[in-house]
C-alpha cells in the first residue's frame, strides 16, 4: 500500500493493461511507483485484491480498480475528459471501441494456435477495426495528432498502447492507414513520452512469458 498521497499502481511486470495509466502520468509529469506483482504469487493474492483483478491504483487512502475506471479518474483530476460534452461522449465511444481491439488481441496473444491463425486475424478482424477507426477519426474531424478534438484526452494514451501492440505484429498493415500512423507516431514525439519510452522504467514485454507473442522484447 502507497503512503500518504504517494501513486503506486500495482501490476505483473509487463505493459499489459497498465501501460495507458503509466503513459498519462509520464506525459502529465506525476511521480508514481511500479509495484510488481509476482505471477508465481498471484493465485494466492488475487482474492484479497477487488474483483480479482490488477492493475490496482493507490493515491493515500485511495484504491481504484479496474483500468478504465483508474483512466477515467485520472482524465477528471487531469482535465483530459474533452473540451465539451461531445468531446467526453466521444472519449467514451473512442475508449469503449479500444476496449474491444485489446481484447481480441489479448485472446490471439494467448491462442496456443497463435502462428495458424494469425494471418487470419490480420485480414478478417484487425484490417476492419483500422478501416473503422480510421474513418470515425475522420468523420468525427479530429485532429491528425489527437483521438478525439483538438487536444489531449485520455484515449490518445489507451489509443497509443493498441497501436503500439499491433505494431509489434503487423507494422506494415498499420502503415497503410496512415491517420493511425500518424497518431501513433506523433504520439511517440512527446518529449515526456519520449523520454519514458527509452528509459528503463518502461517494462520491455507487452504480455507475460506464458503467453504466444509478445511475450519477449522482440515480439513487443
Amino acid at each position: 500500500m502507497s503512503t500518504d498521497k504517494e501513486i503506486v499502481i500495482s501490476y505483473f511486470p509487463i505493459r499489459g493493461r497498465a501501460e495507458p495509466i503509466r503513459l498519462l502520468l509520464e506525459d502529465m509529469g506525476v511521480p508514481y511507483r511500479n509495484e510488481p506483482v509476482d505471477i508465481k504469487q498471484w493465485r494466492k493474492i488475487k482474492a484479497e485484491t477487488p474483483f480479482g483483478k490488477v492493475p490496482l491504483y493507490h493515491e493515500g487512502q485511495l484504491e481504484i480498480a479496474e483500468s478504465h475506471a483508474i483512466m477515467r479518474h485520472l482524465a477528471r483530476r487531469y482535465d483530459l475528459y474533452g473540451n465539451d460534452e461531445l468531446e467526453g461522449t466521444r472519449c467514451d465511444v473512442v475508449q469503449e471501441v479500444l476496449h474491444d481491439a485489446v481484447e481480441q488481441f489479448a485472446e490471439l496473444m494467448w491462442n496456443p494456435d497463435f502462428a495458424q491463425v494469425r494471418d487470419d486475424f490480420i485480414q478478417k478482424r484487425l484490417r476492419p477495426m483500422l478501416t473503422n477507426l480510421q474513418q470515425y477519426l475522420q468523420d468525427a474531424d479530429g485532429s491528425p495528432v489527437h483521438w478525439v478534438g483538438r487536444g489531449n484526452t485520455f484515449v490518445d494514451y489507451i489509443g497509443y498502447v493498441w497501436l503500439d501492440m499491433v505494431r509489434a505484429l503487423a507494422k506494415e498493415v498499420l502503415q497503410e492507414f496512415p491517420r493511425l500512423w500518424n497518431l501513433y507516431q506523433e504520439f511517440e514525439k512527446r518529449p515526456r513520452i519520449r523520454a519514458y519510452l527509452e528509459s528503463d522504467r518502461r517494462y520491455p514485454t507487452i504480455t507475460l512469458a506464458m503467453a504466444y507473442f509478445g511475450n519477449t522484447p522482440e515480439t513487443s
